[in-house]
């Protein structure tokens, strides 16, 4: 099912970069535009390759840094991974058009790569019925925890970054007392 989608995106990919259509089957070989094609579309291919070549280099370096930093403290490997990738990206290490089109469409489906954490916690449905409660009420207090957290932030950031900046309320014009 997945094949599917990303065959339907590098179709979409050339259809627009390209201004052409790819022409599979037995037409493919019939003229020199078609042959153009092929050509079109094996560049999109490679490119595509070297563009998860860069995701998946990121997420094996981030589980290698996860691997020795493990008896410290315990963070993701695929977490570090994206920090690195941020990093690399933020001070143009890697250039952005280097990853681009297949980030887009690894955020588009993104759905597809929860399927098998939901199977997972159906599987394990018996364990998590014992403790459920406690797993609710730890995500509400992180939750309110982090709003906390990241209000406090962008209000020191927002006094930061302007101080000239009048962060008043605006009042109400309208006489609805």
């Amino acid at each position: 099912m997945m094949y599917v989608h990303l065959i339907n995106y590098i179709y979409n990919i050339i259809k627009k970069r390209y201004r052409t259509e790819v022409i599979f089957y037995d037409k493919m070989f019939s003229s020199k535009e078609n042959v153009c094609n092929i050509k079109t579309l094996g560049r999109v291919l490679v490119n595509i390759i070297k563009q998860l070549f860069w995701i998946f280099l990121f997420s094996l370096l981030g589980d290698a840094v996860s691997i020795l930093i493990s008896n410290f403290v315990a963070i993701p490997g695929s977490v570090i991974g994206m920090v690195l990738l941020f990093i690399t990206l933020h001070f143009n290490w890697l250039k952005l058009s280097q990853v681009e089109e297949v980030g887009t469409w690894l955020t588009d489906n993104m759905a597809i790569l929860f399927v098998p954490a939901g199977v997972g916690l159906m599987t394990n449905f018996d364990l998590l019925a014992n403790v459920w409660l406690h797993l609710l009420i730890i995500m509400v207090v992180t939750v309110i925890i982090m709003m906390w957290f990241v209000g406090t932030i962008v209000q020191k950031i927002m006094k930061t970054s302007d101080p000239k900046a009048n962060h008043t309320l605006v009042e109400r014009t309208d006489n609805n007392d």
